[in-house]
């Protein structure tokens, strides 16, 4: 799902941060608590993610209690699902979650496999997690699986995966002369793990792979998926070269074609000297063993704060991008399938916003002990208020 009412909202595209004025065109929308789920009275614990099948049933993950909780639409209790264990209906650790209409999956990246659970919450069966690919060219050292990030209808898998730095080693598919110092790719295999598509390489990011000793302020590539896997964005923020100033966001469909790549300004936050001193320190002295060179860093440490914290994506296409903490909050921009601005809104600061509704979206509050509640927002235009 996703707020499809924004789409027809047509926005300039231009960035507003909450101690900047309004830009004629650009709606600023603002968040309606309309249902709380209350942490202590549901006995929750840290939210590792949240999900909302088209019924309404919300369904919050639990790692630290290896299971997931249920609510329906009102925010009633309809029980929980799973344990700790590699057994049926079992968990090591629940990564992500997304739907197969009212099926539910649930990826446990510990025990290599994906858990089919039922509208009325029964485990219908356990999926293996591809862990190799099966193509034509594959080498022993060229590939390497580090994740799913998707399940599809037909037992085929989206994965995360990083290619050899030596192009000689590459599969016959990582080829490409325009992404040649690129290693981390998204493929779909079959069922069988066989090679069915690439469907992007990651975007050219200066801060490397390898998140390296004084590096702690540089960013890397974000990624948000739609809960059906229809659409994934790269996001990432270029806080040096031609770049300066700006982020990407490029949105993909499942089939690998680009529905656009566009760059966005932003307000650079500096980082204040005597912290670059200290990480330009760390830089000089803490060395990453055992990488190879296109893993690192390809900038110094870097003199402002990366601009993305996080991208969530809705079942049409429509993005919602947060940008770095400022002090009236965490800033919002809510782009269109086309990558248009169409809203900004500047959520509370302990609010972490995780699903896209038809006209709301989801997330989790903080109280004054950092207890996490689950939380349902309207999301209002704010001169309808």
């Amino acid at each position: 799902m996703s707020i499809r009412f924004a789409t027809r909202l047509i926005g300039l595209l231009v960035l507003l941060l909450p101690h900047r004025a309004p830009a004629q065109g650009v709606p600023r929308f603002t968040l309606t608590r309309d249902l709380r789920i209350d942490a202590h009275a549901a006995d929750l614990s840290a939210v590792s993610w949240l999900t909302v099948s088209r019924t309404g049933m919300i369904a919050v993950g639990q790692n630290q209690d290896h299971l997931i909780r249920f609510f329906d639409a009102a925010g009633g209790s309809l029980g929980t699902f799973g344990r700790d264990g590699a057994g049926p209906g079992e968990f090591r650790r629940m990564d992500i979650a997304g739907w197969l209409g009212d099926t539910m999956w649930v990826e446990d990246g510990a025990a290599l496999r994906f858990t089919l659970i039922s509208p009325n919450r029964k485990i219908l069966r356990n999926v293996p997690m591809a862990i190799a690919i099966k193509a034509p060219g594959d080498t022993a050292g060229g590939v390497q699986v580090i994740g799913a990030a998707g399940l599809y209808s037909d037992g085929s898998q989206l994965l995360e995966v990083i290619v050899s730095s030596d192009a000689a080693k590459r599969p016959a598919w990582a080829h490409d002369d325009q992404h040649t110092d690129s290693r981390l790719v998204l493929v779909t295999v079959t069922a069988k793990s066989e090679f069915k598509r690439l469907v992007s390489f990651g975007q050219r990011d200066d801060c490397g792979m390898v998140r390296a000793p004084g590096y702690d302020f540089c960013g890397h590539l974000k990624i948000g998926i739609d809960p059906a896997v229809q659409y994934l964005a790269w996001a990432t923020g270029s806080v040096a070269g031609a770049d300066s100033g700006t982020y990407r966001i490029t949105l993909f469909r499942p089939d690998g074609g680009v529905t656009y790549s566009r760059k966005y300004p932003y307000v650079a936050q500096p980082i204040p000297a005597r912290l670059r001193d200290s990480v330009a320190e760390r830089a000089r002295t803490e060395r990453p063993s055992g990488a190879p060179a296109s893993m690192l860093p390809k900038i110094g440490p870097p003199r402002v704060y990366p601009p993305v914290e996080s991208v969530i994506v809705g079942d049409d296409g429509t993005a919602w991008v947060q940008l770095r903490t400022v002090p009236g909050g965490n800033p919002w921009v809510m782009l269109s399938p086309r990558g248009e601005v169409i809203g900004t809104l500047v959520a509370p600061v302990n609010v972490r916003l995780m699903f896209l509704g038809a006209s709301t979206v989801w997330g989790t509050e903080k109280d004054a002990d950092d207890v996490e509640s689950v939380v349902r927002f309207r999301v209002v235009r704010s001169n309808d208020r």
